[in-house]
């Protein structure tokens, strides 16, 4: 696997909202939700989910139960 997995940061850390990418060939969607099932033990809410199917980019904003 090439490339470097994303990590996990506060988008709003009041709120308790988080951010992370998981793009390119290094990471697919899975990626973005394993890493929201390992951030937040109790489970997450999916807010938003973006795809740029031309640029590979991918990224998911979720928030801790």
């Amino acid at each position: 696997m090439n490339g470097q997995q994303q990590p996990v940061i506060y988008k709003n850390s009041k709120e308790n909202i988080m951010f992370t990418t998981c793009s390119g060939a290094a990471e697919y969607w899975g990626s973005c939700f394993e890493k929201a099932r390992k951030t937040c033990v109790k489970g997450y809410e999916v807010l938003e989910k973006n795809e740029n199917p031309t640029s590979g980019v991918r990224s998911l904003t979720f928030k801790c139960k």
